[in-house]
């Protein structure tokens, strides 16, 4: 089996389907093709060697003309979350199409002050200028941004490492983020007065991290999405096959 894994994702969404990658090319699931990561512009597309699974990991932006043309070129496409299907969905009408679930973050050391993500410049900078609080950092603070599972796989190393989360302006509600008690912001503002005020009371900030360590670890392991993502090669196969 042939396993392609897109390049360029933000860092902790590349971490995320690398380890999700690693289970399933130790599968050796015969004759298929996988392709993760479809906004990546370099993945092969309708010449692929056939059965193709794809799996589009998208974020953090909108998905792109060749991801989408890559998801219709698909016999069976994957998701790692149901919220990928809002950003897809005129590129997914009649493909078939399972949902593997997104893994459990790797372990990490706990982590303290503010990891600002992949945010924008402007807001790393009015951070740095108006809300860096001039004591050493007492807690862990990490932002979220984007589309698509950028924010959610964010979300999930921040919480391994202990860290409370922010949500910036333009992430979508999710049930994940719901359960890990992720503070959204609707203005740059919210995001700087959401961070001092958790920084300022360690004690919530851990409090946070640790429930949101507690729903990350019920994830299944990468390995596991692997095992499931093969069943979405076995329906890529008999689709192909029975389109041939």
């Amino acid at each position: 089996m042939r396993v392609l894994v897109g390049r360029g994702l933000p860092p902790a969404l590349q971490r995320m389907v690398e380890r999700v990658a690693a289970g399933l090319e130790a599968s050796g699931a015969g004759e298929a093709t996988v392709a993760i990561g479809v906004d990546d512009s370099l993945l092969p597309g309708a010449d692929a060697r056939r059965p193709l699974l794809v799996v589009p990991a998208c974020g953090p932006g909108p998905p792109t003309p060749w991801g989408e043309a890559l998801v219709r070129a698909a016999d069976a496409v994957a998701l790692l979350d149901v919220a990928e299907a809002r950003e897809l969905r005129p590129a997914l009408v009649d493909r078939p199409l399972m949902v593997a679930g997104l893994p459990a973050p790797a372990p990490r050391g706990p982590g303290s002050g503010v990891d600002a993500g992949e945010a924008p410049d402007d807001l790393r900078d009015a951070w740095d200028r108006h809300g860096r609080p001039p004591e050493p950092a007492g807690a862990g603070v990490a932002w979220i941004s984007g589309r698509g599972l950028a924010p959610l796989a964010g979300a999930l190393e921040a919480w391994a490492a202990g860290r409370a989360v922010v949500a910036l302006p333009g992430v979508a509600r999710h049930d994940l983020l719901r359960r890990g008690r992720v503070l959204h912001a609707s203005s740059p503002l919210e995001v700087i007065e959401s961070t001092r005020f958790l920084l300022a009371a360690p004690a919530l900030a851990r409090a946070l991290g640790a429930r949101g360590r507690e729903v990350a670890e019920a994830l299944p392991s990468a390995p596991k999405v692997g095992l499931q993502l093969l069943e979405g090669v076995e329906l890529a196969r008999q689709c192909a096959g029975a389109a041939s």
